[in-house]
C-alpha cells in the first residue's frame, strides 16, 4: 500500500536531502542530477517541446500551424496493433489542444522544473486572469513570481497538484 501522505512527504523530503548529499540536486520534481547531466528526454516534455508518441499506451504532442496537438495510442498492445495494420497508425486521440488545456499543460509541467517558466508575452498575456492567485500562492511561499519567471518554490512542488488546482479553480 502506498504510505499515508505524512510520510510520503517525509520520505520526498529525505529523497531531496540525501540526492542533494550526493551532489545530485532535483532539478524536477521526481529527477536529481549534477548540473548539465539533466535528462534531455525528460526535459523536452516540461519545457513543451514536440515529441511523438510510438507504441502501445503512449502520448505525444505536436506543433502544427501553431496549434499543439495531442496524440494517445492503445494501452493493449494487441489494441495497439490492431490499429496500425486497420489503419497503418496507431493513434485513437488526435485533438488540438484549446487555449486553456495549452496553458494547464504548460504550467503542469514547467512548474516540475526548479527553474520554472519563463515568461513570455504570450505566457503572461495567459497568465493575466490568474495573477491574483498567482499572487496569493506566491505570498503563502509556494510561487516565486516576478516579469521574468514563475517557479514553484521547494514547498511549493511539494504539494503542486494542490498549487496548480488553486491556480485553474
Amino acid at each position: 500500500a502506498p504510505p499515508d501522505d505524512g510520510l510520503g512527504a517525509a520520505l520526498f523530503d529525505i529523497a531531496q536531502e540525501e540526492t542533494a548529499r550526493a551532489g545530485l540536486p532535483a532539478y524536477e520534481i521526481s529527477n536529481h542530477a549534477r548540473a548539465g547531466e539533466e535528462s534531455r528526454h525528460n526535459l523536452l516534455y516540461w519545457t513543451g517541446g514536440d515529441y511523438v508518441g510510438a507504441g502501445p499506451g503512449a502520448h505525444g504532442r505536436l506543433t502544427e500551424e501553431g496549434a499543439r496537438i495531442a496524440t494517445e495510442t492503445p494501452l493493449k498492445p494487441e489494441d495497439y496493433l490492431a490499429a496500425v495494420e486497420l489503419y497503418g497508425v496507431g493513434a485513437n486521440l488526435v485533438e488540438s489542444l484549446s487555449d486553456e488545456a495549452m496553458l494547464i499543460e504548460r504550467l503542469s509541467m514547467g512548474l516540475r522544473l526548479a527553474e520554472g517558466i519563463a515568461l513570455d508575452a504570450p505566457l503572461r498575456a495567459a497568465l493575466a486572469p490568474l495573477e491574483g492567485r498567482i499572487a496569493r500562492l506566491s505570498e503563502d511561499g509556494l510561487l516565486a513570481f516576478d516579469d521574468n519567471r514563475l517557479a514553484a518554490t521547494a514547498e511549493g512542488r511539494r504539494v503542486l497538484n494542490a498549487v496548480l488546482m488553486e491556480i485553474f479553480a
